[in-house]
C-alpha cells in the first residue's frame, strides 16, 4: 500500500457518503496510520493498523470516535481487509464492537472505504 497521504470516501447504507483523509506509515509489511472525515458533517477520527500483502491489506483493525450522547465520544473498533496497491485501496470495514453507552445512533455494522494516494 505504501506510506503517505491518502484521500477518499467512507460509504455505508446507514449514512450519506463521507469524504475522508488518511495518513499511513509502512515498514516492511506493517501499515499504521490515522484517518478522519474531511467534510462538513460531524468529525470522525481513528487509527488504522494492518498487514500488507501483495495487492491487499489483511488482518487489519480500524478504530473510530465521533461525538456521541451529550459531551461524550462514541468509540469503537472493527476489522477490515481488501484490495490495495501502491496508489489505490478498496477496503471493507466490519465493526466488531463499540461503546453502547455513548453510541446512541449512527453506527453502521459495515462500511466501504475507497482511498487514493495523493
Amino acid at each position: 500500500m505504501g506510506g503517505g497521504s491518502w484521500s477518499g470516501t467512507l460509504e455505508s447504507s446507514s449514512f450519506s457518503t463521507r469524504t475522508i483523509a488518511a495518513r499511513f506509515i509502512q515498514l516492511a509489511d506493517c501499515v499504521d496510520g490515522s484517518w478522519n472525515t474531511a467534510d462538513s458533517g460531524s468529525r470522525w477520527v481513528g487509527a488504522i493498523s494492518a498487514f500488507a500483502g501483495p495487492g491487499s491489506l489483511r488482518s487489519g483493525f480500524m478504530s473510530f470516535e465521533f461525538p456521541g450522547s451529550g459531551s461524550k465520544l462514541c468509540t469503537g473498533v472493527g476489522t477490515f481487509a481488501g484490495d490495495a496497491t501502491s496508489d489505490k485501496a478498496t477496503l471493507t470495514w466490519t465493526l466488531t464492537g463499540y461503546n453502547s453507552d455513548t453510541c446512541t445512533s449512527g453506527v453502521p455494522n459495515l462500511m466501504l472505504i475507497k482511498l487514493q494516494r495523493q
